[in-house]
């Protein structure tokens, strides 16, 4: 697991539309070059704001994640 690697994704994903339209279209391409477990690309994928937080994800970079990666209804608080 790498922090750094999940991080990247995510400010990539909050900066990066063309990047939010790869990772819904194929999204093992999008993460290939990412350090990733099964579990962080799960939480990805599956838009797990506590996942992500329990992997030690700042509270303030869920919240800036678009909806199309964390639904609103799943943030924390």
């Amino acid at each position: 697991m790498s922090k750094r690697a999940l991080e990247q994704v995510l400010m990539r994903a909050i900066s990066d539309a063309d990047f939010r339209k790869q990772l819904r279209a194929d999204a093992d391409s999008a993460l290939r070059p990412f350090d990733l477990t099964e579990a962080e690309r799960a939480a990805i994928l599956g838009g797990n704001a506590n996942a992500l937080l329990d992997f030690g994800i700042d509270k303030r970079i869920v919240h800036m994640l678009p909806p199309t990666i964390i639904p609103d209804d799943s943030l924390v608080g």
